[in-house]
């Protein structure tokens, strides 16, 4: 079957009584389509308590007994897991597997550790984000922007704004 493009049908605005009409009906919408919003996102909050409490339970029993197996391995590691790194279980494994996390020394934060690299000039430790920036782009002159394939367009781009306050509920 083809597919087919839907018609927006338009209303016939013809003075500024009707453009005002207009701007007062979309505040009612608006409000209405907010209401709706906020009434799912209410059922939404609702259905996620309801899950974590009947959840609560099984959470607090799954934290215990990950936290009594870290003790038990933790224990028994010099017998457990002398030749092997893990023991493979009937329902799973357990064991330590080598982990390795970079920390700051003490009294030193991470903005203190980026100072000393760029005052070193080791950019390569330090990461960065490549992206274009527009707004500095938008100054630049036509030249530069055919260089790198750019342009600017200036066009008359239409916009209203709803004073939803004086739409009555």
């Amino acid at each position: 079957m083809a597919r087919v493009k839907p018609q927006i049908q338009i209303m016939t605005i013809t003075s500024i009584e009707d453009a005002d009409k207009a701007l007062q009906e979309l505040c009612e919408l608006s409000r209405e389509i907010d209401l709706i919003n906020l009434d799912g996102q209410d059922r939404i909050d609702a259905i996620k308590a309801d899950m974590q409490a009947k959840a609560l339970p099984v959470t607090q029993r799954k934290e215990i007994l990950e936290a009594s197996l870290t003790a038990f391995s933790l224990g028994n590691k010099k017998e457990l897991f002398t030749k092997e790194k893990s023991k493979i279980l009937n329902f799973g494994t357990i064991g330590f597997r080598s982990s390795t996390k970079l920390k700051t020394a003490s009294k030193i934060k991470w903005e203190q550790v980026l100072e000393k690299l760029k005052e070193k000039s080791l950019v390569d430790y330090i990461r960065t984000k490549d992206e274009v920036d527009k707004e500095k782009l938008k100054k630049a002159d036509s030249n530069l922007l055919t260089e790198v394939g750019c342009q600017i367009i200036t066009e008359d781009v239409f916009f209203y704004e709803l004073d939803k306050e004086k739409v009555q509920v």
